[in-house]
């Protein structure tokens, strides 16, 4: 199980590599796995797709800028499970 910034899965053609495509970053789980593979080969094979999946784009966070700590702090989640 994964998640992305908007919370929606990619899906689709990435450019981080020639011929790379994703299906990833579902926030609940994979139950629609089967339908998306479905879409998504839809879209390898050129056929007609029931929906547009340009919202699901693996590229559209190409310009996002996340910076995570260095190092999480350990000291903060024992302080917390001290007082349950």
């Amino acid at each position: 199980m994964g998640f992305t910034p908007d919370g929606f899965p990619l899906v689709g053609k990435s450019s981080m590599a020639d011929g790379l495509y994703i299906i990833g970053g579902y926030p609940a789980g994979m139950g629609l796995i089967c339908y998306t593979a479905k879409l998504l080969s839809e879209m390898i094979t050129g056929k007609e797709m029931e929906i547009d999946l340009d919202p699901f784009d693996p590229d559209r966070f190409d310009n996002l800028n996340i910076e995570l700590p260095e190092r999480y702090n350990y000291a903060i989640l024992e302080d917390y499970l001290g007082r349950l």
